[in-house]
């Protein structure tokens, strides 16, 4: 513990409870907050006015490179799967599927370059050690029974060198889960050739290994208890590609020769395919073993062995055309020559008013809607609305004011926090009550939300969401409204939220197991809040611009108006708020049933610290006391309770009410914060230094300040807790712009140089600069803060030197990063993080 002096006065014991109260323990907080009288709540309302058709489908499995999946309980998944197996020695079995840190693996970047969030997107891919760029695009024609899309993969070398061009095996699969044991039958395939003559190979347990498929269509069939029956589509290769594509005249043994490829190779002009069947639901999930299995193995074993002996040369391992029993993963593959271009569409038949469409019409569909011109002409509408509806939002002709690489940063920031959106369904694990030891799984739930990064961290996190939703909001009111909903209805009876969504078996896979389990007196800073004050805010200024038949004049924080595109959104805003109050009321009580301080009343403790480490808080590893203990009192916590009082009491008033209840609970809201910002200022505010400081209180009453110098010290500030005219404003920010101190070139350090704990042990929240909360920084400065010309020139310089910053790095990089280093300003730790450090997009338009 870092200890100064101990500062005794009448005003703190008037504050404190002495010593001879009961301190409450962990456990009898939590247990408290288990209030047995609560009932369950209704759940608030998801995909309304037609949303569950819009986003039925999506690419909502982030930690892939590219895929589509159903937003249900049971989702078809579908996916990409690829390799250059000519390009460097031993790669043959390099297959590029779950994404990677940028820069590893040989992949540079992976970037969604546009992405609405709900009916198209483009993402560049960039192989480096692959010689290989990739665009995967995607269009939606969406609508009842799950509608249909269209994906188009493109493939283009990045290598000058004849003899270092890709030679590319391209596989794109299907997994239905769906499907059971004991369906009658499962996924199965026609190859259809252009006369329309089909060849059924369902169940067919014999290889095919002719070389009659090159341009022909390959059709998986299968059927949904949502969607019905459907067709998931492979377009011949010449109708797909430009007329100087080589696979339109594919000549296996040139291509053998060319690229130095073993004697036997077979199989390289053709569509091949697999289908597996795997119901065993603890490993079902894993497609890519599914597929590449025991008899993937045999089929190219005689191949492998020829490899061997002949090193210097090359090999690509290729499916056996078997469709097993019952599948329920069916792969295919293309070995292709580059440049190409792959078109694979799904049809879903009842959207086309019949139960079952022959081949002929789906043929039709194909061709009239989904590929070739009509893919480019239905992107391209899809297209100018996202630009258009991109330079509305965040005030396009102020962002091109800025260089271009500002520009491309800005919208490229929010095209990939839309792209990172993922649909899970399933179950967790947590205790029964603290008490125990036994290890439960909880009650399966869906959840719709954002990922601060596809890599790392491809989940749900409640302590990011909420500045997620900050920029969601801005750009589309409906993908905030059901990410919230599905937010708030996973909310257990006492109000506790899991601050991480790790929701089934394949979302388990990837995070280490150490921090699986969730606890129930585990809280995460309330960060929904500020999209749900975004809402009602964005609903004041729109009701007050068309009440008025005006513009409101765009001032430095931008038009929240403009966020809100018409009645139909106003409305659903408003049915939201409404529906969702009794549950953030919940969670606003949590707060005070299973983090309250025990010592000090209207003040509060984080629960679950470990030395050296308060997950809880989400700042981890930024120091606090020495050793966890029941005498803490924290300073953010305090101002998150606070924050989340005086949100509530505005909520309240807003929302009203006949019968005056809601103006009732204003009051008492606002009374709780008026009385939680009186502790802060009076128990936190060290006036030797000008800060804000956790403190620790010792058995006499007295208080001790938990010195440390960063982040913790301006969250009363950063929340906007502290009034306007608070005499401590002033001094408080005078303390920011020391060079010696937060301040850098780069942005506001967590941590000052002047801290003995800078830099040190993880160094994760020592030192550091993150985007989350310099935005809140600029956020309060604007919003709260805003009367001197100090405190304005402040805002601006700190603004700068984020963007300028970002935007070079992203410029050189192709890469935005989770944290930024506090003397050099480089890019830190996990990329692409595109989770709260695209909220540069909102720092950029100051539409805070």
């Amino acid at each position: 513990m870092k200890k100064i002096n101990i500062i005794t006065s009448s005003l703190l014991l008037l504050i404190l409870i002495t010593f001879s109260s009961i301190i409450k323990s962990d456990e009898t907080a939590a247990k408290e907050g288990e209030d047995k009288s609560k009932t369950l709540l209704e759940q608030i309302p998801i995909g309304l006015n037609g949303l569950n058709d819009t986003l039925y489908w999506g690419t909502y499995r982030p930690h892939t490179y590219f895929g589509m999946k159903s937003r249900s309980t049971v989702p078809i998944n579908t996916g990409l799967i690829w390799s250059t197996p000519n390009i460097g020695m031993g790669t043959y079995n390099k297959f590029h599927y779950k994404v990677v840190q940028g820069g590893d693996n040989g992949i540079k970047s992976y970037t969604w370059t546009k992405h609405d969030g709900k009916n198209f997107g483009s993402q560049e891919i960039i192989d480096v050690q692959g010689h290989l760029n990739l665009t995967t695009s995607f269009i939606k024609n969406s609508g009842p029974k799950g509608g249909d899309w269209s994906v188009r993969i493109s493939g283009r070398s990045n290598y000058t060198n004849k003899g270092e061009v890709p030679l590319v095996s391209l596989i794109y699969y299907i997994h239905d889960e769906s499907l059971m044991k004991s369906s009658e039958k499962g996924l199965n395939i026609n190859i259809v050739d252009n006369n329309n003559n089909n060849n059924n190979n369902n169940n067919n347990n014999n290889n095919n290994n002719n070389n009659n498929n090159n341009n022909n269509n390959i059709h998986i069939k299968g059927e949904h208890p949502e969607i019905g029956k459907y067709t998931l589509h492979f377009k011949d290769i010449k109708s797909s590609n430009d007329d100087d594509n080589n696979n339109n005249n594919c000549l296996e043994e040139k291509i053998k020769q060319e690229y130095n490829l073993v004697d036997i190779q077979k199989d390289l002009c053709d569509w091949r395919f697999y289908g597996s069947s795997n119901y065993d639901l603890g490993t079902n999930w894993d497609v890519f073993k599914n597929i590449f299995d025991q008899d993937f193995n045999q089929h190219n074993e005689a191949v492998i062995r020829t490899w061997l002996t002949q090193r210097f040369k090359s090999f690509i391992p290729t499916f056996p055309n078997k469709i097993k029993q019952n599948s329920n993963v069916i792969a295919v593959q293309r070995v292709l020559t580059v440049p190409f271009n792959i078109e694979i569409s799904f049809v879903s038949h009842e959207f086309h008013n019949e139960k079952e469409l022959t081949e002929e019409k789906v043929e039709e569909i194909i061709k009239s809607i989904l590929t070739g011109t009509e893919f480019d002409n239905t992107f391209s509408k899809f297209e100018k609305q996202f630009e258009d509806k991109f330079n509305k939002k965040f005030l396009g002709e102020k962002l091109k004011k800025h260089k271009s690489a500002v520009y491309k940063v800005s919208k490229e920031s929010l095209s990939n926090l839309l792209g990172g959106f993922g649909y899970w369904y399933g179950s967790g694990i947590t205790k029964r009550s603290l008490k125990s030891e036994k290890i439960i799984k909880s009650n399966p739930v869906a959840l719709f939300s954002a990922t601060p990064s596809r890599p790392a961290f491809p989940r749900g996190f409640l302590w990011d969401e909420g500045f997620h939703q900050l920029l969601a909001s801005t750009f589309d009111i409906e993908l905030t409204i059901e990410s919230l909903s599905h937010w708030l209805n996973i909310m257990d009876k006492n109000g506790w939220i899991p601050r991480e969504q790790i929701l089934g078996l394949e979302a388990a896979s990837l995070v280490p197991e150490e921090f699986r389990l969730q606890l129930p007196n585990i809280a995460n800073p309330p960060t929904i809040i500020f999209a749900i004050n975004k809402l009602l805010e964005a609903s004041q200024a729109y009701k007050d611009r068309t009440s008025h038949n005006r513009q409101i004049k765009i001032n430095m924080m931008g038009d929240l108006s403009v966020i809100i595109e018409n009645n139909k959104e106003y409305d659903s805003i408003q049915r939201f708020l409404h529906s969702a109050l009794p549950r953030i009321e919940r969670f606003y009580q949590y707060y005070w049933k299973t983090q309250s301080s025990g010592l000090v009343e209207n003040s509060f403790r984080w629960r679950g610290r470990k030395i050296n480490h308060t997950l809880a808080s989400g700042l981890d590893d930024y120091p606090r006391a020495s050793e966890p203990s029941t005498s803490e009192v924290h300073v953010d916590l305090n101002s998150w309770v606070a924050f989340f009082a005086k949100s509530l009491s505005t909520l309240t008033k807003y929302l009203g009410g006949s019968d005056n209840k809601n103006e009732e609970k204003s009051q008492l809201y606002f009374k709780q914060f008026k009385l939680i910002q009186s502790n802060i200022e009076q128990m936190h505010w060290d006036d030797q230094e000008n800060l804000f400081h956790d403190i620790f209180i010792h058995k006499n009453g007295s208080k001790e300040f938990i010195r440390t110098y960063g982040y913790m010290n301006y969250f009363p500030m950063l929340l906007g807790v502290l009034d306007i005219d608070s005499s401590k404003v002033s001094p408080l920010l005078a303390t920011i712009k020391d060079v010696n101190g937060v301040w850098s070139r780069w942005g506001i350090r967590s941590m000052s140089l002047k801290d003995k704990s800078f830099g040190t042990h993880e160094n994760y929240w020592k030192g550091p600069i993150w985007m989350n909360i310099n935005y809140l920084f600029l956020h309060s400065m604007n919003k709260f803060y805003t009367g001197t010309p100090s405190i304005n020139e402040c805002y601006q310089t700190l603004r700068f030197n984020i963007i300028n910053n970002i935007g070079n790095i992203y410029s050189e990089t192709g890469n935005i990063y989770e944290q930024y280093d506090p003397i050099t300003g480089e890019g830190l730790r996990n990329r692409p993080f595109n989770g709260w450090t695209a909220l540069v997009t909102l720092m950029i338009s100051e539409q805070y």
